[in-house]
């Protein structure tokens, strides 16, 4: 889950985080993930939000989520 439904140490990002951190392969690199995840956020806010906020934080790597129940479909509703 990215968001609401369990503690934020089970999210896949935090996850990735620890993964990433303990990789043997790329020892020395300190990586930081943030769960920019926010209920409710149509794809479209989700690009605003990198526009107003994300770019300031210079990340390396996007990894946008679809939840498939709702999340493709929803950009087209309007």
């Amino acid at each position: 889950m990215t968001n609401g439904i369990v503690h934020n140490g089970e999210t896949y990002s935090s996850f990735l985080e620890t993964k990433l951190n303990q990789d043997p392969r790329v020892e020395g690199t300190k990586f930081q993930v943030l769960n920019a995840g926010v209920g409710g956020y149509s794809t479209l806010q989700e690009y605003l939000w990198l526009q107003v906020y994300g770019h300031a934080l210079q990340p390396d790597l996007i990894i946008l989520g679809f939840y498939a129940g709702n999340d493709i479909l929803e950009p087209s509703a309007g």
